[in-house]
Order: C-alpha cells, then sequence, then structure tokens
C-alpha cells in the first residue's frame, strides 16, 4: 500500500498556529508527526512518501502522480479563546469518512484526547483534489496548553494509532471478515516488524523487552500508560497476574520481585 503523508505547513515559510506561551508552532510538530508516521508505516510494510510543503498544487500533484492509494494531511487546531481541546478528522469523500472513523477510533484508544469527531469538509483542498482516500488529521489544539502538553509527550502514540486505524480501515476496504482474521499471528507479525500496537510511555521499540510487553500488554496484563519494570510487583497485581495466566508464579514475591522478572516468568509460561 502507498501512503502520501502530508505534514502541514512547511517549517521554513509557515509557521501555522503557534503556541504563544511556550513558542511552540505547528509546522514543527507536524513535521515531528509525520517522521513518525512514516517510520510507523513503512515498518509495516507500506511505501511512503513524504511531503511538507506549502505549496498545495505541488502536494496534491505529487500525490496524484505517484499515486497514492492513501492521502493523510496532519495538522493541529487553534481556537480564538484557546479555550478548545481535542482531536478530530476531517475527509471528503465515503471512502475518506471510513478511513477517517478508523483513525480517529484508534488515536481515542491511545491518547487521552477529547473526541472531537470524524467530520465532513467540502472545502480543504488537498482533500478535493486528491484522487486517493484522503484525510486530514487534527491531532490537537496547540494553542491550548493542555493540549499541547499531549503533543509533546504523547506523539508516538498519535503516530501509532494514526497508523494503527490505516490498517484497520484497509481490512474493512478489502471486505476481509473480522471472524477469518487470526488476530494473534497478524499482532504478532506486526510486533517482529517494531510495530507499537500497544504505547507505553517507558518502553519503546528499541527496549529489549519491546516484544515481551507488547505481547503481554495486548492480553490484558498491563491496563496503565507506564509497564514500571524496575518497580516490585504489589499483591493486587500480583493476584491479578496469577488469575489471568493460569499459573501460581512460584518463587515471585510481592513488594520484592520485579514487575519484570515477574512478567519475564508469565511470558515463558504462556507464549
Amino acid at each position: 500500500m502507498k501512503v502520501f503523508v502530508n505534514p502541514g505547513h512547511d517549517p521554513n515559510v509557515d509557521s501555522g498556529a503557534v503556541n504563544i506561551d511556550y513558542d511552540v508552532r505547528e509546522a514543527d510538530v507536524t513535521k515531528q508527526a509525520g517522521a513518525l508516521l512514516e517510520r510507523g508505516l513503512k515498518r509495516a510494510g507500506h511505501e511512503v512518501m513524504l511531503l511538507q510543503s506549502d505549496d498545495l498544487d505541488a502536494v496534491v500533484a505529487a500525490a496524484n502522480d505517484w499515486p497514492a492509494d492513501i492521502f493523510v494531511s496532519l495538522h493541529c487546531n487553534a481556537s480564538p479563546g484557546r479555550n478548545a481541546r481535542g482531536t478530530e478528522t476531517l475527509y471528503y469523500s465515503e471512502q475518506g469518512r471510513l478511513l477517517g472513523e478508523a483513525v480517529q477510533k484508534k488515536i481515542l484508544s491511545k491518547v487521552p484526547t477529547i473526541d472531537r469527531g470524524c467530520k465532513e469538509r467540502q472545502g480543504l483542498y488537498v482533500l478535493r483534489r486528491t484522487v486517493m482516500t484522503a484525510i486530514l488529521v487534527e491531532l490537537a489544539f496547540i494553542d491550548n496548553n493542555d493540549d499541547l502538553e499531549l503533543l509533546e509527550n504523547d506523539m508516538p502514540a498519535f503516530a501509532g494509532a494514526i497508523a494503527a486505524g490505516i490498517a484497520s480501515a484497509l481490512s474493512i476496504d478489502e471486505k476481509v471478515k473480522v471472524q477469518n482474521i487470526d488476530l494473534s499471528r497478524l499482532q504478532d507479525k506486526l510486533v517482529d516488524q517494531k510495530a507499537t500496537l500497544m504505547y507505553f510511555k517507558d518502553v519503546d521499540y528499541t527496549s529489549p523487552h519491546f516484544r515481551m510487553i507488547q505481547y503481554l500488554g495486548l492480553r490484558g496484563y498491563l491496563p496503565e500508560w507506564n509497564a514500571r519494570l524496575q518497580d516490585p510487583v504489589d499483591a493486587a497485581t500480583l493476584a491479578a497476574w496469577k488469575k489471568l495466566s493460569g499459573t501460581n508464579l512460584s518463587g515471585i514475591e510481592a513488594g520484592k520481585t520485579t514487575r519484570l522478572a515477574t512478567l519475564e516468568m508469565i511470558y515463558r509460561e504462556i507464549k
């Protein structure tokens, strides 16, 4: 699949919206988002073309001439009162709506943002003039300091969610029935390619424990944003993990054994 990624606003020409308290520019935020999304999509086996330019004719022409199968434009929102918050995904066509809804759903599952919905926009040039399925993601409100914190701390989760949303939409578009997909095998394959399916602030794809944490996270062992691998496992968590794994975890002591050592034992037992 060929995915065209268009971070909004050329940082050398146009700042886009700006957070005046912290002097953070939309163009720089979307550049980072685009790079992370490009990396995630390539790891999932997609071809990616990335272009960040204020020349919208050039952007549209590049996407159409390639030609891309999917077009994703990345932006940050802003509001006059600086009090608006949340994420929204915009589309032009029916296929865009399906993609947009899948991406919006994944973002909401990965990032603690406010849902502003998936909305039709007939007047957006890059959506109207591209010939492939196209969406524009307004990640968050850069001029709101709470949303800015999300943009600064949770950008890998935003990018991972958009990539996951694209994968989800492709399954729908190709009419692959969910009951016919071996989800465990699909998840394992994506993790082998270092795709982030479960986002943790303290364990990324460079960690030697990445695969294990992804595997166990997908199976309900790690419902929080931090894996806290070096912390001792507490009694309540240990009891929950014993029940979930169906093992007695002999030798593991609450308050003494690290969460990492406990999870390693679980992983060996159930994998």
